[in-house]
This record gives C-alpha cells, sequence and structure tokens, in this order.
C-alpha cells in the first residue's frame, strides 16, 4: 500500500469558540453533520471536539491535494467513532467518487486536543493492501 497524500490542520479553540458564539447554530451545522453535532455535545468540551472534527476535515481536503472546492462539501465527510480504536472518517458523495478515482482505498485519521487546540492528521494510502498506512 502507497501513502497517496498526507494533510495536517490545526484550530486555534478559542477563536473557533468566538466564531461559534457569533455565529450560532448556524457554525456547526455549515461542516457538521447532524450526529456529528449530537456525538460532540456530549463530549465535556463540545468546542474542542467542533473543532478536532472541522480540523479532521480540512487535513483530508489537504491530504486529497484539492482543498474544498468545486463540488465537493463539508458534509462529504463524517468524522464517526471506530470500533476500539478512537475516530474514523468516512468518505461519501464527491468527495468519495474523487478519491476512488485517485486510487485512495485507505484513509487514516489522527487527533489531537490541548486546552488550547485541536490538531488532525490524515493520511490517505491506496493501492492493494487493507493494512494501516
Amino acid at each position: 500500500m502507497a501513502v497517496l497524500g498526507l494533510g495536517v490542520d490545526l484550530v486555534e479553540v478559542e477563536r473557533f469558540t468566538r466564531e461559534a458564539a457569533r455565529q450560532g447554530a448556524d457554525h456547526a451545522t455549515a461542516f457538521l453533520l447532524p450526529a456529528e453535532i449530537e456525538r460532540t455535545s456530549r463530549d465535556p468540551h463540545p468546542d474542542s471536539a467542533r473543532a478536532a472534527h472541522f480540523a479532521a476535515k480540512e487535513a483530508f481536503w489537504k491530504a486529497l491535494g484539492t482543498g474544498l472546492r468545486g463540488q465537493l462539501a463539508w458534509h462529504d465527510l463524517e468524522v464517526v467513532p471506530a470500533a476500539g480504536r478512537g475516530l474514523d472518517l468516512v468518505l461519501r458523495g464527491e468527495a468519495a467518487r474523487l478519491a476512488a478515482a485517485r486510487g485512495i482505498d485507505r484513509v487514516a485519521l489522527s487527533l489531537t486536543r490541548t486546552r488550547g487546540h485541536a490538531a488532525a492528521l490524515v493520511v490517505v494510502a491506496g493501492g492493494g493492501s487493507s493494512a494501516a498506512p
């Protein structure tokens, strides 16, 4: 399996919290699916959790090498719980189509959070084995 792309994103939680307060409910619904909003609402630090989800999606666009443009949409990606090992990034719609067209068959996601920052690392890989990149 070959690594086809790598993306990283860092979000300042305080800035994210200010934008959420300014924009209200529209802030989260712009980039999170309803299930993501519900899951992050249960987190002891929901703004930090939502910032991490935002960072995961930004990191994926960077790994893909496209940025968020054209027919690509925030809601094409969902951060979901992974059985026994953190979180996964599920691709749908145009993101899934474009990833498949580029030979991507594996997406690895790592998130980390501190009081002040949320960061994501995404590795996209393809070309055979189901082993992690």
